[in-house]
């Protein structure tokens, strides 16, 4: 633990003399890069620690050599690490402001909640001297709840939103709006007669994820094939009925008038 709170020490002094006093990036490298790093520290120091943590609590906690020492060190990385997942976050912002949303960005949010949960069922498991399958079972609890709950929004349609309403047209990346679910087609449809989007032959963050894609295509090439798609597979049967459906054939009729 003490090597642990001395490695977040030195990168969280890095953190805020990067992140609070610049507001930049370091030299030489990415925003993708910069999450990703910040990310796989916080993994890789909640992994041992925790790992460490639950082999001490095999016999009575109180009884361990030094517990007080260890205890305390065991506090102070607790708020290095909330610290580093502040961090973390500023990190994932300054990358959704310069690219938008995308679902990967979105999940580092949830990691980072998932995260800081699990440190206060950790903090709450060292005071009330809980076991480690108290641990266990808690955080297994709040995955799936987290999960049940990420269901309720219609995060292809958060996404696409979002990402026409903070960016000039000519900047967002419109291969990967109409790589995403036939959910969005209203918000695509609504922006169709911009003049800006006579064209979206611009280059993507990440080509690889728009293969099916004539990257030559005009941007109402691209919302007539998505149509297209979503209309040869559309059942329009009483039984086949849900809103998300609804919402679509409604903006597609309204096209028509």
């Amino acid at each position: 633990f003490i090597l642990l709170n001395i490695m977040l020490v030195i990168l969280n002094i890095g953190d805020v003399q990067t992140l609070y006093l610049k507001g930049a990036l370091p030299k030489g490298i990415s925003h993708k890069d910069f999450v990703h790093s910040g990310v796989g520290i916080i993994i890789f120091s909640i992994i041992i620690a925790t790992s460490l943590l639950m082999y001490l609590q095999r016999k009575e906690f109180t009884n361990i050599k030094n517990n007080k020492a260890l205890l305390t060190c065991i506090y102070i990385w607790i708020i290095q690490n909330i610290l580093m997942l502040s961090s973390t976050a500023l990190r994932n912002d300054m990358y959704i402001e310069v690219y938008n949303y995308t679902y990967k960005r979105i999940g580092v949010y949830v990691w980072l909640l998932l995260a800081a949960i699990g440190l206060g069922i950790m903090f709450y498991k060292i005071i009330r001297q809980k076991s480690n399958w108290y641990l266990i079972k808690t955080n297994v609890a709040v995955w799936f709840t987290v999960l049940a709950l990420s269901s309720l929004f219609n995060w292809d349609v958060y996404i696409t939103q979002y990402n026409l309403k903070n960016k000039p047209l000519k900047e967002v990346d419109f291969y990967y709006l109409f790589s995403l679910s036939d959910a969005n087609i209203p918000e695509l449809l609504a922006i169709r007669k911009n003049p800006d989007l006579t064209s979206i032959r611009q280059n993507s963050n990440d080509i690889t994820l728009y293969r099916e894609y004539n990257l030559g295509y005009s941007y109402n090439e691209l919302l007539k094939e998505k149509l297209n798609h979503y209309l040869s597979d559309y059942t329009n049967d009483w039984r086949s009925f849900d809103l998300r459906d609804q919402r679509i054939t409604v903006s597609i009729m309204s096209i028509k008038k």
